[in-house]
């Protein structure tokens, strides 16, 4: 992958992209006898620009189920500050109900409100010098986070197909 993204760019692409799952589909471990290789996407993106100069970097998306608005507001500041502010960062909540509901056993969990939640923590985080946070799934107080993205305002892309995802990107 790191070839291709590599090639991508001498090729004159404009873009790479990673994408965000925890476990293997039940259709496809019904299907393949290899499980597919799910490498983190930010770490992912992180050696493709160490190995590129111009190639934009982006998640497609990272699931917000997945993650803490907290920690991917420190991981995507950092990723944009290294690629020198290559980063687009395309949040969604996920393509397949059964990952969150592998992560959230114990627990009843809305993929739209809580995307809702993230999406507004982390814009709050990007431009507030320190925030607190109290949502039905997001939770936080206090925060300082630091440093903020390279790029001002930071490429935030609201992926999906739903009424949900368009109403998102709409809002935030």
């Amino acid at each position: 992958a790191i070839e291709l993204a590599v090639e991508a760019e001498r090729l004159g692409f404009e873009s790479v992209w990673g994408n965000d799952h925890i476990t293997t589909q039940r259709y496809v471990q019904a299907q393949y006898e290899d499980p597919p290789r799910y490498f983190d996407p930010l770490a992912y993106l992180a050696f493709v620009a160490a190995r590129t100069t111009i190639l934009r970097l982006a998640t497609c998306v990272l699931v917000m189920p997945f993650h803490h608005p907290v920690m991917v507001a420190r991981q995507a500041a950092t990723l944009d500050h290294l690629s020198g502010g290559r980063l687009v960062l395309g949040l969604g909540i996920g393509a397949y109900r059964e990952e969150v509901e592998a992560l959230y056993p114990d627990r009843q969990v809305h993929r739209g409100d809580h995307a809702a939640e993230f999406m507004e923590a982390l814009v709050r985080l990007f431009e507030e010098r320190q925030c607190s946070y109290t949502g039905e799934y997001i939770s936080f107080s206090d925060i300082e986070s630091y440093p903020k993205p390279k790029q001002d305002p930071l490429p935030i892309l609201s992926g999906g197909n739903s009424p949900g995802a368009r109403q998102r990107a709409a809002l935030l």
